[in-house]
């Protein structure tokens, strides 16, 4: 079990678009390994978090998150989801494990081993899941596996950033996770900056309009160029599909905290309009701060740049009354539908409707949700035990777009990761179709 592969490479999806996804000159032989997976509707007819008739699992699936650091982020939406899947299954059946995220830390790891203790001497537990796999989590997961070769570990969100001043065995790595874990669900963040231009432009965005470093002054004093990769991977998407890209340079020390931002885009944005008018995509100095100058001018928010898009952003930026007032009621169940009208809402009395979009739910959610779900048809011999059916968990993430944010018709696009030139096939990039408001 410490190397998965797909049981079957599934045959061509005709539903791929190679344009959508910035990658027109992907090679033929590679073309299979890109699955994209979309239905008009919800073909099971979930209702995601009624009880079931029976809450009897053949086994015990153990969750091991982050804890929040405040109410609105992707750990509260995690621990939210894991808290409805426990009183949809019982919390005999689902046992939830919380872990600071500074999961390097000495006392932390101690924990974490204790956690990884306790699973491995309970003969019950057969699926454990790390939302997300924070850093130590290879480590962790590897005592585990010697301890247990009959549990099925999924890895979300797997953090493989290396980072300095910390023993070199907390830091994971795509080989040691691949090699631990029978099945790793990432961000495809590569896809949506690739992604961005065309989204953009399919908003009615004639330029993308990049807020860049002086590349000598990031030279002259040794800065590390953060937007890089970002910004390259914009520029050559949208060169491909005929976009403007355009960067608009400044010193890095122009901009240093929230006033000085202000008064930098006061000062800056006014010309840039004139110049290229509102069609345009404004990026490189914060999400949140990008949306509320978008707002203020009126210019185009076709996606997070970096973070993951999320409904609950969007509605967070726009301080829409009926959700504010909701408080910690704001994650109820079915609430992202309402979060969704709302925002739409907004949006067309501020004449912004049709010039913003984002993913159609909180993908944190949307991965652990697939996680636990593929685990009990894991227990339950209805999926292989070598190998991942990817149509089979393709369509649990559709399923849970449809019924959870009433969006139907919008897909998840699956991309295998190559590492130093071996595919981990199991090892799946995810990328969610936008929801345009």
């Amino acid at each position: 079990m410490y190397k998965k592969w797909f049981c079957g490479i599934l045959a061509v999806i005709l539903l791929i678009s190679l344009a959508a996804c910035g990658r027109n000159d992907t090679p033929e032989e590679t073309v299979h390994e890109i699955e994209h997976h979309q239905m008009v509707a919800s073909p099971m007819g979930l209702e995601l978090f009624e009880q079931p008739e029976s809450t009897t699992l053949p086994g015990r699936i153990a969750i091991i998150t982050g804890i929040p650091q405040t109410w609105r982020s992707g750990a509260s939406e995690r621990n939210l989801l894991v808290s409805q899947l426990m009183d949809r299954y019982g919390s005999g059946n689902i046992r939830h494990f919380m872990h600071s995220q500074f999961a390097w830390l000495p006392e932390e790891q101690a924990y974490l081993l204790s956690v990884m203790e306790e699973i491995a001497q309970d003969s019950e537990t057969k699926v454990v899941i790390f939302s997300p796999a924070a850093l130590g989590t290879d480590y962790a997961a590897s005592w585990l596996r010697e301890q247990r070769d009959d549990i099925f570990i999924i890895f979300l969100e797997h953090n493989t950033r290396t980072f300095g001043g910390i023993d070199a065995h907390i830091n994971n790595t795509v080989s040691r996770g691949a090699a631990i874990a029978d099945l790793v669900l990432n961000i495809n963040m590569e896809a949506l900056n690739q992604m961005i231009p065309v989204q953009a432009q399919r908003l009615g965005a004639e330029t993308i309009v990049f807020l860049d470093i002086y590349p000598e002054e990031l030279e002259r004093y040794g800065i590390e160029d953060f937007h890089a990769v970002s910004r390259d991977l914009m520029r050559a998407a949208a060169q491909e599909i005929g976009l403007n890209f355009v960067e608009v340079f400044r010193s890095e020390y122009v901009v240093q905290c929230g006033s000085s931002a202000h008064m930098y885009l006061y000062e800056t944005l006014p010309g840039i309009i004139e110049e290229h008018g509102r069609d345009i995509v404004l990026i490189g100095l914060g999400d949140e701060r990008m949306f509320w100058e978008t707002m203020s001018y009126g210019t185009i928010f076709p996606s997070h740049v970096t973070m993951t898009p999320s409904p609950f952003d969007i509605v967070d930026w726009l301080f829409v009354p009926s959700v504010d007032t909701m408080h910690m009621d704001f994650h109820s169940k079915y609430n992202i539908r309402h979060i969704i009208e709302e925002t739409r809402k907004t949006l067309e009395e501020i004449g912004m409707l049709g010039r913003v979009s984002t993913w159609p739910v909180s993908v944190s959610m949307m991965l652990t949700y697939a996680a636990v779900e593929y685990g009990i048809m894991w227990m339950n011999g209805e999926v292989p035990q070598e190998g991942i059916d990817t149509a089979v968990l393709g369509r649990i993430m559709v399923d849970f777009i449809a019924e959870y944010s009433g969006e139907v018709g919008l897909g998840v696009t699956f991309t295998p990761l190559w590492d130093d030139g071996t595919a981990h096939l199991h090892y799946i990039q995810v990328f969610m179709d936008y929801l345009t408001y």
